[in-house]
């Protein structure tokens, strides 16, 4: 007989797999230079795990308001928490706030998705973290 822990075998739906997940949503300004996205892992995280990761624009666009980030993770045995560092774009033009995401994807087999995507809101208003850029005069 084959005994599932993943949720998927007939008898019930215990699932003991690690959960990864992302923070809530932020808002940073632009002079910050980056901004950087938490994947935390909770639950089993006794072995190793693995998940993909790529920038998705939303009002902003990668090339000009942020820099494309994509690959994976790798969360040793033990490790509860990895960052994504993606560069924004400081200029000088005003364009309100403009947001991105990072979405999560392709957990490996001993692990699942919790929260998966987590939008960055960039700010040229000389509000939100990491600095006092304002481009509205």
């Amino acid at each position: 007989a084959t005994v599932a822990d993943d949720g998927t075998g007939a008898g019930g739906t215990d699932d003991d797999r690690a959960v990864l997940n992302l923070g809530t949503d932020f808002t940073a300004n632009e002079a910050a230079g980056t901004v950087v996205f938490t994947v935390t892992r909770s639950g089993d995280t006794t072995g190793s795990s693995t998940v993909s990761y790529t920038t998705v624009n939303g009002t902003a666009t990668a090339g000009s308001d942020y820099t494309a980030a994509s690959g994976s993770l790798t969360f040793a045995a033990g490790e509860t928490a990895k960052t994504i560092t993606v560069s924004v774009t400081n200029d000088s033009v005003f364009e309100g706030t403009e947001a991105f995401s990072v979405q999560i994807s392709a957990p490996s087999a001993n692990a699942k998705l919790g929260d998966s995507t987590q939008v960055a809101t960039v700010a040229d208003d000389g509000t939100g973290a990491g600095g006092t850029d304002d481009d509205r005069a």
